[in-house]
């Protein structure tokens, strides 16, 4: 039986025969508290576009930015910073 062979119980197949396949999942409804504003997502933007970071790497680019003083206010900011990156240097990869 194909229930076996996939690690399923019967009961399982029942119910997706009786109600579908669909996922009906709706996901996490709550807004992470670190969050970046649309404001704070454009400026970090303008950052990485800017030609002083072009050529740089992640790390790089979070190092100058933090000997700069810009990150001091939160760390928090190097993984919005490396998704950015993603974002802005690879729009298609769907990394972020």
């Amino acid at each position: 039986m194909a229930a076996r062979l996939f690690g399923l119980t019967t009961r399982t197949l029942q119910h997706w025969a009786k109600r579908g396949m669909v996922d009906k999942r709706k996901g996490s409804r709550a807004t992470p508290a670190n969050k970046l504003s649309e404001d704070e997502q454009r400026k970090i933007i303008n950052v990485l576009e800017s030609p002083e970071f072009a050529k740089l790497n992640p790390n790089q680019i979070v190092q100058r930015l933090a000997d700069q003083g810009v990150l001091s206010h939160t760390l928090n900011l190097q993984s919005a910073i490396f998704c950015r990156i993603k974002t802005v240097r690879f729009p298609l990869s769907g990394l972020c």
